[in-house]
């Protein structure tokens, strides 16, 4: 009997691997379906649509942005030529607007929570010609225009779920298109804390559900004999939370001579509390980054947003990781609704003294963006968040952007320079002639002070006739 066509669709152009739609196809029977994983990434809106044509059903998966736009205008062109295809849509987006998602013409059926129990129940279904309406965590729309959402059953345990096959997409051309060896893998989900602008917790509960640690090292040993990778790019959204485990997959990761670099997520409460030894040996196993979410140098915006942490956090881990040499990549935010000038200062301070500590510590500053469904509440009391209407709309979410309703002109214009002087004024590269301006840009960081900006316009163009572009950190 022929196979039926599967085609699993990521829109993004993120230049990692989508283990979302490996970890959807790993579950599908192989003997019953072709599978085809289409990446923008990789191929274009024609290559997707060559792919369709002789389908039995389209997966989609979305994360709230500009790509959902582009995921939504592709599909109704798809629906258009192929009006009897199932289109399912799937990830964080349909999770957190699932009605609006499938009132779409072109899109049939959602998908909330894991997909990876409820899409082969979904196409278990189409293929019998039953409803989908019994189905867990299904969004499906009736033949009066009305949606059904049907809660996902909750997963006690992601052990349950095949390994994931990278063999379902090209590992060797995602090697080549990024210019590095760097494998992504995921060793838990979810993330047991209760920050309250975070969408975490509304997708998993507050909680974190990770693969036993012999698992993971049993399936990384067998990635790393297939694909000889450089890099291990851990995904997870919080993976220093054990510190058992810990121990356990690096001295596993030695056992097994595993010879690559490998990064992963880390708060900066969790640094805090993970001993130096500890530190030690996640350092000889290839730990070489870490990632923090800081999100704010406030301490009251740090409670305010729960973030269940505070600066002497911060600084107790930056010091841990000076020490054994790990870089850090820490990620801030500021805007959030209500927020103080005082309070984005304060961030903005907090920024420059890490850069001034080490200047092989990456700092991200990011303006606040809201996602409907978490919790936060303005810091004066007023609730305004936008009303999302229709899914064209998110053209406006740009997390790179400034742009904010919280913050003034003048607060975006400042945080923009900032960033531009930041990105230079601590580089260990540049050639001696261009240190006058860095001075010069320190001192604009120390006093906050960014008129008359003649000297950064000199500093692009340098940067530019000695650098590619302007980079900040050299990695």
């Amino acid at each position: 009997m022929k196979k039926k066509k599967i085609v699993l669709y990521d829109p993004s152009s993120l230049a990692i691997l989508p283990l979302a739609l490996i970890a959807i196809a790993s579950v599908l029977n192989k003997d019953k379906y072709e599978i085809k994983i289409v990446h923008k990434f990789i191929h274009d809106d024609e290559y997707v649509i060559r792919q369709v044509k002789d389908a039995f059903c389209l997966g989609v998966t979305v994360l709230t942005g500009p790509t959902v736009v582009n995921a939504l205008r592709l599909c109704q062109t798809i629906k258009k030529q192929n009006p009897n295809l199932p289109i399912v849509w799937g990830g964080w987006h349909t999770s957190l607007f699932p009605e609006m998602c499938v009132q779409e013409e072109a899109i049939d059926i959602g998908v909330v929570g894991l997909g990876e129990s409820t899409f082969p129940k979904i196409l278990q279904c189409i293929e019998e010609n039953k409803t989908l309406e019994t189905i867990p965590g299904c969004v499906v729309k009736r033949y009066n225009g009305s949606v059904v959402v049907n809660e996902n059953d909750p997963i006690k345990d992601i052990n349950t779920f095949d390994r994931h096959d990278y063999s379902l997409v090209d590992v060797e051309e995602y090697f080549q298109k990024k210019g590095s060896r760097t494998l992504e893998y995921i060793t838990s989900r979810g993330c047991p804390g209760r920050c309250n602008f975070c969408v975490e917790p509304v997708i998993y509960g507050k909680k974190w559900m990770p693969l036993h640690a012999k698992r993971v090292v049993k399936e990384i040993n067998h990635l790393y004999s297939t694909y000889k990778f450089s890099n291990l790019s851990l995904q997870d959204d919080n993976f220093f939370t054990n510190k058992k485990r810990l121990y356990e997959i690096a001295e596993g990761f030695l056992t097994n001579n595993l010879n690559f670099n490998w990064s992963g997520t880390l708060r900066a409460d969790q640094g805090r509390r993970i001993e130096n030894d500890l530190f030690a040996l996640l350092k000889k196993s290839g730990l070489r980054t870490v990632i923090i979410g800081m999100e704010s140098g406030s301490q009251k915006t740090l409670d305010h947003i729960q973030k269940d942490t505070n600066l002497n956090d911060l600084w107790n881990t930056v010091e841990k990781l000076r020490k054994h040499k790990i870089r850090a990549i820490i990620n801030f935010i500021v805007g959030f609704p209500g927020e103080s000038s005082e309070s984005i200062r304060e961030t903005l301070e907090v920024i420059r003294e890490l850069k001034a500590i080490n200047s092989n510590f990456k700092t991200e500053l990011f303006t606040f963006r809201y996602f409907p469904g978490v919790t936060l509440q303005n810091i004066s009391g007023k609730e305004h968040w936008p009303d999302l209407k229709s899914l064209e709309e998110l053209d406006y979410f740009d997390i790179s952007s400034t742009k904010n309703r919280w913050l003034s002109s003048s607060q975006q214009k400042e945080i923009f320079l900032f960033k531009q002087y930041l990105s230079y004024a601590y580089r260990k590269d540049l050639p001696s002639f261009f240190k006058p301006l860095m001075n010069l840009s320190r001192w604009r960081l120390n006093n906050l002070y960014f008129k008359f900006s003649l000297d950064l316009i000199l500093a692009r163009f340098l940067l530019w006739q000695t650098t590619p572009i302007v980079q900040g950190d050299k990695d």
